[in-house]
């Protein structure tokens, strides 16, 4: 539901829901989790391990394969993620 309600939000931004403001979420959603993980790992590590880190994040074959789909496990991922990332 919450995913639907996003790309309704950009579609209203834009002027109507398409292709682009479909996928919008789900490529902010994937830098989101990208940023976390460099944040996570940059305060243990100098700069190139956390961008590692990122870029694994990124290279991750169930991230990539979920961003082509468009489905919302990549969302909740991140959205979990980000929860255990505020604690």
């Amino acid at each position: 539901m919450l995913l639907s309600w996003i790309a309704a939000a950009f579609g209203g931004m834009t002027g109507g829901v398409g292709v682009w403001s479909a996928r919008l979420p789900h490529l902010l959603f994937l830098l989101a989790g990208g940023l976390m993980v460099y944040h996570l790992v940059l305060p243990h590590t100098r700069r190139a391990p956390a961008v590692f880190g990122a870029l694994c994040w990124f290279a991750c074959p169930m991230v990539a394969q979920k961003f082509v789909t468009a489905e919302p496990d990549v969302t909740l991922s991140v959205l979990m993620f980000g929860a255990f990332f505020l604690w």
